[in-house]
This record gives C-alpha cells, sequence and structure tokens, in this order.
C-alpha cells in the first residue's frame, strides 16, 4: 500500500517506471492528506485498487453523499478478481491525541456501527490500534454476535 507524498503527476510518474510484479502489488489508501475522491482519481488513472480507510475518510471528508457503504461499495469498484479480496482499514480517534491519531483499542459501538453498515459485504478488514489481538479478538466477538441477531 502506498501513502500518497507530493503531487499526483509525480507520483504517477514514479508508479508508471515501477516493474508489472510490482505494481500488481500496489494498493492506494485516502488519509488524512489525500481524500477519498482523490485517491479515487488517481486509482482509476492508474489502475490500481483503493483500500478504503474509515477514519481517515470521516477526518477529511470527500464525495458527501455517500455514506460508509457507499464509500466502500465505490472503493469496492477499484479492485479486480487478480487483487483479492477488498481491504478496508477501520480505527478510531485516540482521545486526547493529534488528530488522525489512531486508537489504542477498538471502539466497540463504533465498530458496531461499521459492521451494520458494511457486514454483508466481501470485505477483508485491517484493525488499526494499538492492542493489535486484545482489538482483533473482541471485534470477532462482536461479529458472532451481530451474526446470530
Amino acid at each position: 500500500m502506498i501513502h500518497l507524498s507530493g503531487t499526483p503527476d509525480r507520483f504517477a510518474e514514479s508508479v508508471e517506471r515501477l516493474s508489472p510484479d510490482t505494481r500488481a502489488r500496489l494498493t492506494l489508501e485516502n488519509d488524512e492528506r489525500w481524500s477519498l475522491s482523490e485517491v479515487l482519481s488517481l486509482a482509476q488513472e492508474l489502475e490500481l485498487p483503493v483500500v478504503f480507510d474509515v477514519f481517515h475518510h470521516l477526518l477529511n471528508g470527500s464525495l458527501p453523499k455517500l455514506d460508509v457503504r457507499g464509500a466502500t461499495l465505490l472503493a469496492g469498484e477499484t479492485w479486480t478478481p487478480a487483487d483479492g479480496r477488498q481491504e478496508v482499514h477501520f480505527s478510531t480517534q485516540e482521545p486526547g491525541k493529534r488528530p488522525g491519531a489512531h486508537s489504542s483499542t477498538l471502539d466497540a459501538s463504533a465498530f458496531a456501527e461499521f459492521v451494520e453498515a458494511v457486514g454483508d459485504l466481501p470485505l477483508d478488514c485491517l484493525l488499526e490500534v494499538k492492542d493489535k489481538e486484545r482489538s482483533a479478538l473482541a471485534a470477532q466477538r462482536l461479529l458472532r454476535t451481530s451474526a446470530t441477531a
């Protein structure tokens, strides 16, 4: 995955110089500097998949008519069978830290809202939290509970 820096044109030129094998492993991700709409535009030009980052989308909003499900689906359109399953990133704000700092642990209620919005989609979800295993286990419990509800 590449986080964009510099100008889109300079970035695109760099990607064009990569070997086909390297290029086939690239994804782009929205963040607090590059909005989803900007990343989608560049991904379309470069024919690269977009990893949708829910938290950064909320910090640097674009495409105001789309909710989380709509944004996830739009990013999903950039994925091909050769890319594998669509990947999304989920995190929330760490209280008391600079805007954009990932939380130390999973916010269960925010994750439950996310699952309600996109839980029926075939996604791989990466939790961007400090306590990786503990939060992953909490997310699994929440997913099992929502599946039986």
